[in-house]
């Protein structure tokens, strides 16, 4: 058979444009040329399949799966493949990020400092929503008094007579958690006696008559310790020598017998021992068991930022219970150590072997019995002039926060 119609009389022609095609339609006595119409299917079917592979605009409506309508129908038909190469993509979130709340932190650089610097590297107050501004000081009263003026908002210093004179002066300094507390064994601090009179000065009754280095003559905690250590042998502050120098300055006169005993805190402590120039005679931790030497403070303005300031607080007791863990648990150490060799005046990571670590509190729980018992020392000599409320000036709030967001350490 020919490829002719036959029978033109009862063919009738409908054009019908789909797809850019056409398909006849014979009625009556006639007969369809399969040829053709194969050849139009055929065609039909790789445009359709050419349209299958083309992506669908951002925002159209995506296809029926296999086996289902619209209308949630059974549907036979296969859903055409999409190329497996190019997984979809996300839908981007519209929401605005939220800014981070931007916070001023003073340090001095030192070893206390540590739960700041892990809490920063660690990305613990990003986490609570907070960008920290670490400024570091060269005095703990330069530090204590840019948290009283508000230069900063929040940082860690020692429990001295500065603080407490600017708490005695009406300005309101929050003291929020401990930071650095003297327990035996875990003292982070001591007194330490010259080699050469290691026979000589045996018990605290030896030290009568004897020049003891400290970093300050008078305001410090350092007359606390030596009081405390004296009292019991029937020798009071009059007995001894004070000698104000600097921690550095302390090993060579402790070498060369400029002195013969000193107030150490880490890491000078650990240094003067492995280099044979002195030895421990008594930790801080035995002298003043409890002693909130260095505590976690907010300027008065401040602290009146509840919301911001118990994410700042939550995110830095992270950091204590990393601590914890590093020197306690030895747990995470080499990389904790890495971050305070980066952070702190301890450069040396082979230092941290020998280092008697201070207590922190995982769980940031202050001790205000020893801050009163400072105080009243402090005023009974003449050091802090005017009267200190220490319930007042206390805050436990913010560490309770943190404390019931975390949960309590798993000692």
């Amino acid at each position: 058979m020919n490829d002719t119609i036959l029978n033109t009389k009862y063919v009738t022609l409908f054009s019908v444009k789909m797809k850019a095609s056409y398909f006849i339609i014979v009625q009556g006595e006639g007969v369809c040329f399969m040829k053709k119409l194969f050849a139009i299917l055929v065609f039909l079917s790789m445009l359709l399949a050419a349209c299958g592979q083309t992506q669908a605009p951002a925002g159209s409506i995506a296809p029926t799966p296999a086996g289902t309508n619209k209308n949630g129908s059974t549907n036979t038909a296969e859903v055409p493949n999409v190329n497996p190469a190019e997984p979809a993509q996300p839908k981007a979130d519209s929401t605005p990020s939220r800014a981070l709340d931007k916070v001023k932190v003073g340090t001095l650089g030192v070893f206390g400092d540590s739960a700041i610097y892990l809490a920063a590297e660690r990305g613990y107050f990003k986490e609570q929503g907070i960008e920290v501004d670490i400024q570091k000081f060269g005095a703990a009263t330069e530090l204590i008094t840019a948290l009283g003026t508000g230069q900063i908002d929040a940082g860690d210093g020692p429990a001295n007579a500065a603080l407490y004179n600017m708490l005695g002066s009406k300005i309101n300094i929050k003291l929020v958690a401990p930071n650095v507390t003297s327990e035996k064994g875990r003292d982070g601090g001591a007194l330490v006696v010259g080699k050469r009179l290691s026979e000589e000065i045996k018990k605290p009754a030896d030290l009568k008559g004897r020049k003891i280095g400290v970093a300050a003559v008078k305001g410090s905690a350092s007359q606390i310790y030596i009081e405390k250590l004296l009292a019991p042998e029937g020798l009071t502050l009059k007995d001894i020598e004070f000698v104000g120098l600097t921690f550095a300055d302390m090993l060579p006169a402790l070498s060369n017998g400029a002195i013969d005993a000193a107030i150490l805190p880490e890491p000078h402590l650990s240094n003067g021992i492995t280099q044979g120039i002195f030895f421990q005679f008594r930790g801080n931790g035995e002298m003043f068991p409890g002693q909130e030497a260095n505590l976690f403070m907010l300027s008065p303005d401040f602290a009146k930022k509840t919301d911001i300031a118990n994410r700042l607080t939550t995110a830095r007791l992270k950091g204590v219970r990393d601590y914890n863990d590093a020197f306690f648990k030895n747990k995470g150490r080499d990389e904790v150590v890495s971050i305070l060799t980066k952070n702190t005046s301890v450069k040396e990571a082979a230092a941290y072997k020998n280092i008697n670590f201070a207590a922190m509190h995982p769980d940031g729980k202050l001790n205000p019995a020893s801050l009163l018992e400072e105080v009243e020392w402090y005023t009974k000599n003449g050091i802090v002039t005017n009267p200190v409320d220490i319930q007042a000036a206390v805050d436990t709030s913010y560490s309770e926060y943190a404390l019931k967001t975390l949960g309590p350490y798993d000692k």
